[in-house]
């Protein structure tokens, strides 16, 4: 049980401290950069404007 709660409390600081680093470094977030870079040739294809989608549905 001590290594399991030491390896856990080791993890946590290490991932504190490597976050805390990587937002000093960049202004967005770590999960906006990811997102950016997942969505890739993707990215133009679907569309989330609810706005648009009802006005296109009421024109038909």
């Amino acid at each position: 049980m001590f290594k399991f709660a030491f390896a856990l409390v080791v993890g946590i600081s290490i991932g504190y401290f490597y976050g805390f680093d990587d937002a000093k470094k960049h202004d967005e977030n770590v999960v906006t950069r990811v997102v950016a870079q997942v969505g890739g040739s993707n990215r133009g294809k679907y569309n989330n404007d609810i706005d648009k989608r009802m006005d296109n549905l009421e024109k038909r």
